[in-house]
């Protein structure tokens, strides 16, 4: 991706996109850039335009007004799509609209295939995508006899599987079990760290979003708040009143610097917790 090195891999200008001419825009004037290597999760209620705007970056959809460049590439430009698509993987929501073959292992080839990739090149990265996320033994199996969960695991492998510059994942871990969750936000953050890879997590998890190192929360087709999770979610009032929950430990921190308690910012986990009420309630032992 040299040639496009001089850009972010996720330009949003002033983007629009109105599903009908007589209904209000699902994006409304958004601008967003996402910079290499980050993981940035987006928030909002149902309707608040998340999914719209992860088809956006996917070019499925295209903007009414405004631009969407990935990796440099203007996703209105009709010749681009395909190139588009090969720098930004999308694993959706419900993993039947993406299954394409009869047995798991083509799946995941599917991918590759298309991006020409060699046979012996293949093999390695179908193996390392299934086994990271937990499917190895279900390699030979067809999709049709896999549970939702399996089924969105083979989804996300097919996109790891093609390892594109950016990964757009829109509620991908919806229809799983709290520990193939933790498996897939895991991985994904894998290879956010170790690879650079760029990821956009649309979620309504709030713990997963706390992992974050930016967290976007639309509300009506716009941003209604963007920066690191700890400051986002320290607008408890604020987000509760755009019908959205947030980390327990933010909510208590919230209550207790209300109830007089002077805690600092930040706090998500029980361990921010815990640090920040030694400071507060001891603070000759936490600065010895």
């Amino acid at each position: 991706m040299s040639e496009h090195s001089s850009h972010d891999p996720v330009e949003i200008q002033d983007a629009c996109y109105c599903y009908d001419e007589d209904d209000m825009q699902a994006v409304d004037g958004v601008n967003l850039n996402v910079q290499k290597g980050t993981f940035v999760a987006v928030l909002g209620h149902n309707g608040s335009g998340k999914s719209t705007l992860a088809k956006l970056i996917n070019a499925l959809y295209l903007p009414t007004r405004g631009r969407v460049l990935v990796c440099g590439l203007d996703t209105s430009a009709q010749e681009q799509v395909w190139n588009v698509r090969r720098h930004a993987g999308m694993v959706f929501q419900n993993p039947d609209n993406q299954i394409v073959a009869n047995v798991v292992r083509e799946d995941v080839a599917f991918g590759l295939e298309n991006l020409g990739v060699p046979h012996d090149e293949m093999l390695p990265r179908i193996d390392a995508a299934l086994k990271a996320v937990r499917m190895t033994d279900f390699a030979s199996f067809a999709p049709h006899m896999l549970s939702g969960g399996q089924k969105q695991r083979v989804a996300v492998a097919g996109v790891l599987a093609m390892e594109p510059e950016v990964m757009v994942l829109d509620e991908a871990t919806a229809m799983l079990d709290p520990s193939g969750r933790e498996e897939v936000l895991s991985t994904v953050r894998k290879l956010n760290r170790r690879q650079g890879m760029t990821v956009i997590w649309i979620t309504h998890f709030m713990e997963e979003a706390a992992v974050a190192d930016r967290v976007v929360v639309l509300d009506q087709g716009r941003v209604a708040l963007d920066g690191p999770p700890a400051q986002v979610f320290s607008k408890v009032k604020q987000l509760q009143a755009l019908g959205l929950d947030v980390p327990p430990m933010a909510e208590l921190a919230s209550r207790l610097r209300a109830g007089g308690v002077n805690l600092g910012e930040g706090i998500l986990t029980v361990e921010d917790m815990v640090k920040e009420l030694k400071k507060t309630l001891c603070p000759s032992k936490s600065s010895t």
